[in-house]
């Protein structure tokens, strides 16, 4: 069946009202567009978009540019977390998939945790404004997360907000 607007919201409605009547999680598996390896996950959903903004919590499995299995998580209510890159072992008579072990010589850089630290790491990289589809890709957060916290930051003074993007203020 070809997903589109039309027939997909149905079935949302339907599947979100068992979830609230018998209070229960509801998975729902869909599968990408054959080549949106470049896009965002949510976006490569094939068919309505619908599926990606419906779920609270999204979990992505993609192939990434060096065909290894990449975990991406998003949630409706928190920030984005780290992706996963995951294999594909041997257990017993299965298989199964697993996290790849990280690297032996841990980065000595600290990943910014909260938003605010998001931002202000990827602005203090840049050169010259970024523009918010950029902040969006390298803080991956969801748009609204960022509008709210970029307004936050610039009405503080920490951000400039200029035709061209943001920039921290001491640039």
């Amino acid at each position: 069946m070809k997903t589109s607007a039309a027939n997909v919201a149905p079935l949302l409605a339907f599947l979100r009202e068992l979830q609230r009547r018998h209070a229960v999680a509801v998975a729902v598996v869909h599968h990408a567009r054959k080549g949106a390896g470049a896009i965002r996950a949510g976006q490569a959903l094939r068919g309505s978009s619908e599926f990606h903004a419906w779920g609270d919590s999204n979990l992505y499995l993609r192939r990434d540019s060096d065909d290894r299995i990449v975990l991406t998580v998003e949630h409706r209510a928190a920030a984005a977390t780290p992706s996963v890159t995951l294999e594909l072992a041997q257990r017993d008579h299965a298989l199964a998939l697993q996290p790849v072990e990280a690297d032996p010589q841990p980065d000595s850089r600290v990943e910014p945790t909260s938003v605010e630290q998001r931002i202000t790491a990827a602005l203090a990289d840049a050169d010259k404004p970024r523009p918010f589809s950029e902040l969006r890709a390298s803080c991956r957060v969801r748009t609204t997360t960022l509008y709210e916290r970029l307004a936050a930051m610039t009405a503080a003074g920490l951000v400039v907000k200029s035709v061209d993007g943001y920039c921290l203020a001491h640039s």
